[in-house]
Parts: structure tokens; C-alpha cells; sequence
């Protein structure tokens, strides 16, 4: 597994992206609805943290 070392755009926190050929990410695990993933989309231009992700998806 190749862990990509990533600073998120929102909150500039350093965090690991472990998405592989094999599974998913740690981030498939959030149920993000259409419209929060949309703005995310809109609004990064790239994976955001951990904490910042659970974060939109509490909202």
C-alpha cells in the first residue's frame, strides 16, 4: 500500500492518503451526500483531512 503524504487545503493540517488498487481510502467510510460532496468539489481542488471532512459531513 503507497501512503501519499497530502496538507489539506481547508485547514493546511499535514494527513496521509492511503487509497490503493486494492480498497478504498480511509475517506470512503463518510457518508457525504451529493450536495456537500459537490461543494467540495467546487471549493478544493483536492483531498481534504480527517478532521475536516468529518467536519462537512456533520453539517
Amino acid at each position: 500500500m503507497e501512503i501519499i503524504t497530502k496538507i489539506c487545503p481547508s485547514c493546511e493540517s499535514v494527513f496521509n492518503c492511503q487509497q490503493t488498487p486494492d480498497g478504498p481510502c480511509w475517506c470512503s467510510q463518510f457518508i457525504i451526500s451529493d450536495e456537500k460532496l459537490k461543494y467540495l468539489e467546487e471549493k478544493y481542488n483536492r483531498c481534504i483531512c480527517p478532521d475536516c471532512l468529518q467536519k462537512v459531513s456533520e453539517k
